[in-house]
């Protein structure tokens, strides 16, 4: 579903109501024909990435949609439910690897969720539990020299980018001080390391999974 985010900024630009008629009919017969199961789950459009990458998204497309025509209270109730089905099955569902770019963008999600979406009653505990997770998190994504425990190089810069989005969220909403206080000292190697390993024209060595894009 990462286009939807695209669409969703396309209609921002443009104001033209068939982008949002297109993602309501598309994403609520999605929801329709791929159900989310109950508990645990390794059904794949449910299961590890998939739901915290999507309820991620969602927080944005949110912003971009709720004062379109289109999107009425009926189409509201429904987004709101399938958001809140979305992080109960990350909470239940966590990634069995603890210090893995999957399991920090599941806790991202969760935390994010806790202080974007208060108005649900299960916020508060979803932004307890992510902001104990990232707290964890920040340690144990990287070695002590900067380097994330996946040895790639493009996940090193996604679980950097994680942090700094993280940092920001809780920035804007008050909720800097909930962070640890070393949260920042943490990633000056990690950010680094960026730094060291990019050529001047912002590409990088391929290793392991890193794609070959530029990263400028």
């Amino acid at each position: 579903h990462q286009w939807m985010l695209h669409q969703a900024r396309v209609y921002k630009a443009t104001g033209d109501e068939k982008y949002v008629k297109a993602w309501i009919e598309i994403y609520f017969d999605w929801l329709k024909n791929f159900p989310c199961g109950e508990g645990k789950t390794y059904d794949l459009p449910w299961w590890a990435l998939q739901p915290a990458t999507r309820a991620y998204d969602q927080m944005s497309i949110f912003n971009y949609y709720v004062g379109a025509e289109s999107f009425t209270p009926g189409v509201l109730s429904n987004f709101l439910v399938a958001f809140h089905t979305h992080i109960k099955n990350i909470t239940l569902n966590w990634y069995d690897t603890e210090g893995s770019n999957v399991r920090l963008t599941q806790e991202q999600t969760v935390f994010t969720a806790g202080v974007l979406m208060p108005e649900f009653k299960d916020a508060p505990s979803w932004y307890e539990a992510g902001k104990s997770a990232v707290a964890a998190q920040v340690h144990n994504q990287f070695h002590e020299d900067g380097v994330h425990n996946e040895f790639d190089l493009g996940y090193h810069i996604g679980a950097v980018a994680t942090f700094y989005d993280i940092y920001k969220v809780a920035q804007v909403n008050g909720k800097e001080s909930d962070l640890p206080s070393d949260f920042i000292a943490s990633l000056k190697n990690a950010a680094t390391f960026v730094k060291d390993i990019m050529y001047p024209d912002y590409s990088m060595e391929i290793i392991n999974d890193t794609h070959a894009d530029s990263w400028n």
